[in-house]
C-alpha cells in the first residue's frame, strides 16, 4: 500500500548558507512530531536526496525516533555525478527528480530542506487529498502551490529547540507576513505538490535547467497546458514556515535562462533511472518499484498540447490577463510573450542576424 504523501527534500552536507544540517534536522523532527499528533506518521514518507556529500548526511544527523522512522536517504555519489558531467555546483532539479522518481506516495511534494510543516497544514491537506474538502479542481489533476512565512535569521541563528520554535510561531504568527507569490508564475513557492501520475506523465522538472531559477516557473507553465494550478497561498492555515538563512557576500553566479517547454520534458530516463543508488532507511518498503521500467503515457507526447505548446502558452497568458487586467499584468503579457516568441526556431535564427546589422553612421 502506498503512503498518501511523499515529501522530497534535496540536500547535502555542505553547510549551505550556514548550519544547514541543523535546519534539515529540525525540519525533519518538527514534521514528524506534528504528524504524530495527528496519528498520520504511516501516511507520509520523507525522501532526502543526499547529492554528493563528502560525509553522508545520515551519518551526521541526529533525528528523533519518529523522524527516523519515516526518513529515506537516497545517496547520489561523486562517481555518479562525475559520470553525468553536470556543469553546476548543485543541480537541484536532477536531485529533485531522483527523489520524485523513487517516491512511493500517491502524492509527491518537493520541499526545501528547511521548511516546517505544521499540524494544521497536514490536517487541511489530508482533508483535500482524501476528497473531504473541495478546492475548486480535482486534487489528482492539480499542481498545488504553497507559500511560506520566513522565521527571521536572528531567531534561526539561535538553534532553538522544537518546543521553542513552536512557541515562537504561536506567539509571532500574526506578525510575520507571508511571502507574496507572482500572480502568474506563482513564485517563490515554498512547496510544489502533484499526484504521482502527473509527475511521471510530464517527466517532472526539466533537467536542462541545472542552474538556479526558472525550473519551478517552467513546471507551473507546463501544468497550465493540460491541468489545473491550485494556489493555496491565500489560506493562512496552509502557510509553511521557512528557517531563514543568509551568508554575507553570497551571490548566485549561474542562472537558468527562461525556456518555454511542451508538457513533456526530458527523455524517459529522467531522474537517473539507469542508476542504482544506495538507500539508507528504516522505512518498511511498501511498494515494489522498478524505476527502470516506469510506464509512460504516450498520449501526452503526441497531443496538441505538446505539438502546439507555444500557441497554448500564449492563449493561457492572454486568458490570465483578461481575468486579471491591470498595468502590472499588462507588462507581464509583453515580457512573457517576448520570451515565447523568441523561442520559436525561426526567431532563434533571425534574432542573431538582427543583432549583427549595424546602423548607418549619422551624417555630419
Amino acid at each position: 500500500m502506498r503512503p498518501v504523501l511523499s515529501i522530497v527534500m534535496p540536500a547535502r552536507n555542505d553547510n549551505y548558507m550556514g548550519n544547514s544540517n541543523w535546519r534539515l534536522e529540525t525540519a525533519l523532527d518538527f514534521l514528524a512530531i506534528e504528524l504524530d499528533k495527528l496519528n498520520k506518521l504511516k501516511d507520509v514518507e520523507v525522501i532526502i536526496v543526499d547529492w554528493g556529500s563528502k560525509v553522508p548526511l545520515h551519518t551526521v544527523l541526529t533525528l528523533n525516533e519518529k523522524a527516523d522512522s519515516i526518513a529515506r536517504f537516497i545517496l547520489v555519489s561523486d562517481s555518479v555525478i562525475n559520470t553525468i558531467k553536470i556543469d553546476s555546483d548543485f543541480p537541484a532539479v536532477i536531485a529533485a527528480n531522483v527523489g520524485i522518481r523513487r517516491a512511493w506516495g500517491n502524492f509527491i511534494a518537493l520541499s526545501p530542506a528547511d521548511i516546517l510543516f505544521t499540524r494544521r497544514f497536514f490536517k487541511r491537506l489530508f482533508d483535500i487529498l482524501h476528497g473531504e474538502s473541495d478546492v475548486g479542481a480535482p486534487a489528482d489533476k492539480s499542481l498545488f502551490v504553497f507559500s511560506r512565512k520566513d522565521i527571521p535569521t536572528h531567531i534561526t541563528d539561535q538553534n532553538l529547540s522544537i518546543s521553542d520554535l513552536s512557541k515562537y510561531i504561536a506567539e509571532n504568527d500574526k506578525k510575520i507576513l507571508p511571502i507574496s507569490l507572482h500572480p502568474y508564475y506563482l513564485t517563490p513557492a515554498s512547496v510544489l505538490m502533484m499526484h504521482r501520475n502527473l509527475w511521471f506523465a510530464s517527466h517532472a522538472f526539466d533537467e536542462n535547467l541545472i542552474h538556479w531559477g526558472w525550473s519551478d516557473i517552467d513546471l507551473c507553465l507546463r501544468m497550465r497546458l493540460r491541468h489545473f494550478i491550485t494556489d493555496m497561498s491565500k489560506e493562512d492555515v496552509m502557510c509553511l514556515y521557512h528557517l531563514n538563512h543568509y551568508t554575507q557576500g553570497f551571490t548566485r553566479t549561474k542562472m537558468s535562462y527562461p525556456s518555454i517547454n511542451p508538457f513533456v520534458v526530458n527523455n524517459k530516463r529522467w531522474g537517473l533511472a539507469d542508476y542504482t543508488l544506495e538507500e539508507v532507511s528504516k522505512v518498511p518498503k511498501t511498494v515494489d518499484l522498478d524505476i527502470s521500467s516506469m510506464p509512460v503515457d504516450i498520449t501526452y507526447e503526441t497531443s496538441d498540447a505538446n505539438k502546439y505548446f507555444r500557441v497554448r502558452h500564449l492563449v493561457n497568458l492572454i486568458e490570465f490577463f483578461l481575468k486579471n487586467a491591470n498595468i502590472g499584468n499588462l507588462k507581464l503579457v509583453f515580457s512573457h510573450s517576448a520570451i515565447i516568441l523568441f523561442q520559436y526556431p525561426f526567431m532563434k535564427k533571425i534574432f542573431p542576424l538582427l543583432k549583427r546589422i549595424k546602423r548607418s553612421p549619422v551624417q555630419q
